[in-house]
């Protein structure tokens, strides 16, 4: 049986190091989180969708209570049914008044399609 030593044996494995995310663990969380959620969750509530909610006894999208990260989770939605194209204007607009910059939203669209390619 042979015998290395530890530090002969690490430097045997090539290592990378693993990109650094700009998402916070929250973040990431709430990009999870929206895949499980339906296009009507992010979709503005009208009088007449409330009526037929209150008619049906439908229970209405759990919003989250930071306005940031609420953004977040109605771009991810959006971005996951419109295939990676955000058609809405509005979205954007909303989604860069609540401070989501450029690479928050990348990363976020990122994460997004790589967890719907091992999923498929």
């Amino acid at each position: 049986m042979l015998h290395m030593p530890r530090q002969t044996f690490a430097s045997l494995i090539p290592y990378e190091e693993a990109p650094i995310s700009p998402l916070t663990s929250i973040e990431r969380q709430v990009v999870y989180l929206s895949l499980g959620d339906d296009r009507r969750s992010a979709v503005g509530e009208t009088r007449i969708r409330r009526a037929l909610r209150t008619l049906f006894g439908q229970r209405g999208p759990n919003r989250l209570a930071d306005p940031k990260i609420e953004a977040l989770r109605v771009f991810c939605v959006l971005y996951r049914f419109d295939r990676g194209i955000i058609h809405d204007q509005q979205t954007v607009t909303s989604a860069t008044e609540h401070l989501l910059t450029p690479t928050i939203m990348t990363a976020a669209a990122e994460l997004v399609d790589r967890t719907l390619s091992t999923r498929s």
